[in-house]
């Protein structure tokens, strides 16, 4: 597991990007750890999974509602399995926050660890390109397991539920069937989220936070307070660890304001998110909630309906303002948001995101969270197949091909207009709808073909010009006739150089546990 202190110095798009989002998740965890709450009911649920570890199957679910410290409970006994060093560990969090919430992202990421652990023929060559190929892929990795007389690969993924344009059964397609040695750890707010995988997968809940617990973490940041004030928090927090510490966040910003108003907040997430939500930034929460991952704040103004004074206010336990851009601290606070808004006035926030998407690609001037979410936008609006069909055009391919990544995700998008158009051959009623949802999967079907042949080309180009450049360095240093020629392993070797990694750089060194 790659430590929060090694962030690569990269690009900040594409994988770079992603991993710079681990990174932060990373550093968040350790935040979490240096001041813990809840310290009664994380040890039920530690030793849950240590008991299922020590004599379970292949699956576990850590359920608990949104805001319970799932994330922070799961990071902190990764980093416990991967110090005690009898494990090998593939950690993924799914989280808009931090950018990984779509199932392209994730999957890309999850498939950059298991590949350190797992035998697959795509390491010597290629990556996977696009998301159904991706889930084959690591289904059949993870099928395989671990060589005999290996550590045991742990393979968490943290958040499964909060994944955008994630099908319910999206788990069930990869870890359903998990080899000798591979065990999977899944976490999530419901059973039900985790669809087919539910039969089978063991479960260890995670309770709220003790009443004198709430009192003692009140103490232990903010002093001596009145006993009625640390019940009230307790009363209004219900022992979620999240408001515990947004209410905790806003007394230490601003005590003489928060105390008059706290015996009047309704408990739960909704009271709290109204004592937090003060001032200007009330009325740009939706646009926030409405966006799928971080957003750069000038791009955010321009889309909503909002005055630039809001933005000025965007801080404190609500919003985090990082270097990838704004977005909610924790979906808690997404769900508490949409929750109050009316359908129309949701369908309104989606669709301005949506023409946002449709404004930049016809200007040429898109983002690179345009590039990367304006699908699982027009997914969420139910566009029609006429508005999809874009981002299986050449123009959207030059879009991608800017990116580090841009094949992977390019494709991920045909295939998602491919199965839009094959869920309408099943639904249309007309000659028309047949012929236009059939000229689109058609359409798709040749796009993909086109471009993983040309990637096919693109990686045998790169792995021959990295021998080419072996041989010119071999030959400075002495004849040629002085060594043997290249065998197969060198020149797999050289091929995985090259084409292993976005944009030819080296991968994790293999005494590196994955993140």
């Amino acid at each position: 597991m790659i430590p929060p202190s090694r962030a690569p110095d990269a690009p900040t798009s594409g994988p770079a990007a992603a991993e710079r989002g681990v990174l932060a998740f990373w550093r968040e965890v350790e935040r979490c750890r240096s001041a813990p709450l809840g310290g009664k009911a994380r040890a039920g649920a530690v030793a849950g999974l240590e008991a299922w570890l020590e004599h379970g199957g292949a699956h576990v679910a850590l359920l608990g509602p949104s805001g319970r410290g799932k994330s922070t409970l799961l990071g902190a006994w990764a980093l416990e399995l991967a110090r005690a060093g009898r494990h090998e560990i593939a950690f993924v969090p799914v989280s808009r926050r931090f950018g990984t919430a779509l199932e392209s992202t994730a999957l890309n990421l999850l498939y950059a660890r298991v590949a350190l652990f797992l035998r697959s023929r795509w390491r010597t060559g290629k990556r996977p390109h696009g998301v159904e190929e991706m889930r084959r892929v690591l289904a059949s990795m993870l099928e395989e397991g671990r060589p005999p007389g290996s550590r045991p690969l742990v393979v968490i993924l943290d958040g499964f539920d909060e994944g955008v344009s994630w099908t319910l059964d999206a788990a069930q397609r990869f870890l359903r069937d998990l080899g000798p040695g591979v065990r999977a750890v899944l976490s999530a707010r419901s059973i039900e989220a985790l669809g087919g995988l539910r039969e089978g997968t063991e479960v260890v809940a995670l309770p709220p936070i003790a009443v004198d617990e709430v009192a003692e973490a009140i103490g232990r940041r903010l002093g001596h307070l009145p006993a009625s004030v640390k019940d009230e928090v307790a009363r209004a927090s219900g022992g979620e660890p999240l408001l515990v510490e947004a209410l905790v966040e806003a007394f230490a910003q601003d005590p003489a304001a928060v105390a008059p108003a706290l015996a009047s907040v309704s408990a739960g997430a909704p009271g709290v998110l109204d004592l937090c939500a003060g001032g200007a930034i009330r009325p740009a929460l939706p646009w926030l909630a409405g966006a799928l991952a971080p957003i750069e704040e000038e791009e955010l103004f321009a889309i909503s309906t909002v005055n630039g004074g809001a933005w000025n206010e965007l801080s404190g336990p609500l919003v985090a303002a990082g270097e990838p851009g704004l977005a909610l601290r924790h979906p808690a606070w997404a769900e508490a948001i949409e929750g109050r808004l009316a359908p129309h006035e949701r369908a309104a926030v989606d669709r301005r995101f949506a023409d946002h998407g449709k404004r930049a690609f016809a200007s040429g001037t898109v983002s690179d969270y345009v590039c990367r979410n304006w699908r699982a936008h027009l997914e969420r609006v139910g566009a029609s197949l006429a508005e999809r069909i874009e981002l299986a055009s050449r123009a959207w391919l030059d879009v991608w091909r800017t990116r580090p990544d841009g094949s992977s995700g390019f494709i991920a998008d045909v295939d998602a207009t491919a199965a839009c158009a094959a869920r309408l051959l099943v639904d249309v009623a007309t000659r028309e709808g047949v012929m236009e949802a059939l000229a689109a999967q058609v359409r798709c079907l040749l796009v993909t073909s086109s471009v993983r042949e040309i990637l096919g080309f693109e990686e045998a180009r790169r792995a021959l010009a990295a021998l080419a450049a072996q041989d010119e360095e071999e030959e400075e240093e002495g004849p040629r006739a002085a060594r043997a020629p290249p065998d197969h392993t060198s020149r797999c070797r050289a091929w995985a150089r090259t084409s292993s990694t976005p944009g030819g750089r080296s991968p994790t060194p293999r005494s590196a546990p994955a993140p």
